[in-house]
């Protein structure tokens, strides 16, 4: 019998973006992150380490670019499939996510494999015979003059392997260069993951909305469709988010007039006055900015990944970073890591702009430059960095704390001596 309709707070943003801030940027170890997260976005794109390196830098102390390998590819905490685009998820949730083997068996079927059945069978076979493989090295040199210039390429191994991929059939065993390596999925996921039983339609797509809101913390259920990355329509997403407020799993509140639901380590953040210690570097996938029209309207942050912009047309930066410093964002950093011929990183840093509202450090109080300096100390030994430059877009006061952070901050140095120049 259904419950009578819970009543909704209402919390006031900067009170939620406290609790947000706190939710996310707990220190955390690598496992933990996907225990609180439920996923975290892959993205190839290695400007500062990838998306994925960056979301667990900012939560885990002392990780190193390429630590999640280990947790991901030999421990199998979690694999590397299907989830909020090409995500890195936890293993429990593996069950729950052969709901997307379903969602795009159908076009995959009539687009690949009942239009190639023996090309599939060869590639199957390779795999079985000589996996785990890249995709440039199964013996198929078929390639597709429709497909050119298509996402996947016109070769027509690498498709199929992505519908085997999308399918279930085969799996990443791991990556090389930020390629999959496939492999037949029994040779990858542990036994009992693979014997787990398949949740039907309706409790599959309640975890994978549950896990969204893990993700989040807090989460609007009008956030646009990227953010839910699932082929249901809304009325099928407002309907399991219902039952999960229903039985408890999701609260519903009410932040500057816009319903959102929150995860129970949320309400726990929110309870305990919520904030963080220190300084943080946001990666551009990081669940916390995945819905930015609600960023925008509700915490007033407007924030866009320009990556794939035209330079011409970008506001801020190919790979800018948002800052947020205790309960709220307060800059935004433009960087990249360069690694040199001689096998020196090098890391650069461009830009580095104040948010509107913020006049400067000083305003931030003394605690600010304490903070930066150790998360400059934190970012340059998650980098490898043996050598940082100081670009003249970053202001002098930003300049000479970021400095003295990337030598190395009190109580928490890199792991070598950093050289550090200012230029103009």
């Amino acid at each position: 019998m259904r419950q009578a309709p819970k009543t909704v707070r209402s919390v006031a943003p900067a009170d939620a973006l406290r609790a947000s801030l706190a939710y996310h940027f707990a220190d955390a170890t690598v496992d933990g992150v996907f225990a609180r997260h439920a996923s975290v976005q892959f993205d190839p794109l290695a400007p500062l380490g990838c998306n994925h390196d960056l979301v667990f830098a900012a939560r885990v102390p002392g990780y190193r670019i390429g630590d999640y390998a280990n947790h991901v590819y030999r421990r199998r905490v979690a694999y590397d499939g299907w989830d909020k685009q090409a995500s890195l998820v936890e293993i429990a949730g593996q069950p729950a996510r052969r709901r997307y083997h379903v969602w795009f068996g159908e076009r995959w079927r009539q687009a690949v494999l009942e239009r190639w059945p023996a090309e599939v069978e060869e590639v199957t076979a390779q795999l079985r015979d000589r996996g785990p493989l890249d995709a440039l090295e199964v013996a198929l040199d078929t390639r597709l003059s429709e497909l050119e210039g298509s996402w996947y390429g016109p070769r027509l191994a690498k498709r199929i392997l992505r519908a085997l991929w999308h399918t279930g059939r085969v799996a990443t065993s791991a990556r090389r260069h930020g390629r999959h390596l496939y492999d037949l999925t029994e040779r990858v996921l542990p036994a009992e993951v693979l014997a787990a039983p398949t949740p039907g339609p309706e409790q599959a797509l309640a975890t994978l909305m549950l896990d969204r809101h893990r993700a989040t913390g807090l989460l609007r259920p009008s956030a646009s469709a990227e953010v839910w990355s699932m082929p249901v329509p809304a009325a099928a997403r407002r309907h399991a988010i219902a039952r999960l407020v229903d039985d408890g799993s999701l609260t519903p509140f009410d932040v500057a007039g816009q319903r959102h639901h929150a995860v129970p380590g949320w309400l726990d953040a929110l309870a305990s006055g919520g904030g963080i210690d220190g300084v943080r570097f946001v990666a551009p996938l990081d669940p916390l900015v995945w819905d930015r029209p609600g960023l925008k309207r509700v915490f007033g942050f407007d924030y866009l990944w320009e990556v794939y912009k035209p330079a011409v047309q970008r506001r801020w930066g190919y790979y800018v970073l948002p800052v947020v410093h205790r309960d709220r964002f307060v800059a935004r950093i433009d960087a990249s890591r360069e690694v040199r011929h001689d096998g020196e990183v090098v890391w650069r840093v461009e830009r580095w702009w104040w948010e509107d509202g913020v006049a400067g450090a000083g305003e931030l109080g003394r605690s600010f430059a304490t903070d930066l300096e150790r998360a400059a100390a934190r970012f340059a030994g998650y980098l490898g960095a043996s050598r940082a430059v100081i670009r003249g877009g970053v202001p002098n006061t930003v300049a000479s704390i970021v400095r003295e952070g990337a030598l190395g901050a009190p109580g928490r140095p890199v792991r070598a001596p950093v050289r550090v120049e200012q230029r103009a």
